[in-house]
């Protein structure tokens, strides 16, 4: 849904898929795996900015990630 507010809006979600799930159904619950993705330039790309602070995240934080699905 979008959320608007004075200086534009953001998406939020709306729908929690294991909201009322069982223990068996958290654990079945697809994730993605860290081996789905390339890490292969992580190093050069610090190595370029090693002037600036690094901040990895999502789009969220990981308890505001984990909640989607709750």
């Amino acid at each position: 849904m979008w959320v608007e507010h004075s200086s534009g809006g953001y998406w939020d979600f709306c729908d929690f898929p294991l909201r009322g799930a069982t223990e068996e159904q958290v654990a079945e619950w697809p994730m993605p795996s860290p081996d789905d993705f390339d890490y292969s330039q992580i190093e050069a790309q610090c190595k370029e900015q090693e002037d600036y602070a690094l901040v990895l995240a999502t789009r969220g934080s990981v308890i505001s990630s984990t909640a989607r699905v709750l």
